[in-house]
């Protein structure tokens, strides 16, 4: 029996959590990248807002040296969220 990954996700974004979804997105595979919500926002605010700790995370991917993505157009595979209103892109 053969299985085929469809998708993943990565629960915290700092070093270790962006380089595991560098890596997935690296080989063609979308990934949700989720950590917690920005400390100064509230349920309700802008998703840029609330997810304020993943962008920032994803941005310094891209000027990572030695660079944790194959191509800087994998970024595109990943999808930022938070532990607390996108529990559901899990499934």
């Amino acid at each position: 029996m053969t299985y085929q990954i469809r998708k993943a996700a990565v629960i915290g974004s700092g070093t270790m959590g962006s380089g595991i979804a560098a890596l997935i997105a690296g080989v063609g595979i979308p990934v949700v990248l989720l950590d917690i919500p920005a400390k100064d926002s509230q349920p309700g605010d802008p998703p840029a807002k609330r997810n304020t700790i993943v962008n920032q995370n994803m941005k310094a991917m891209l000027k990572t040296k030695p660079a944790p993505l194959f191509k800087d157009s994998d970024i595109d595979l990943i999808t930022a969220g938070n532990t607390e209103d996108d529990l559901e892109r899990l499934s």
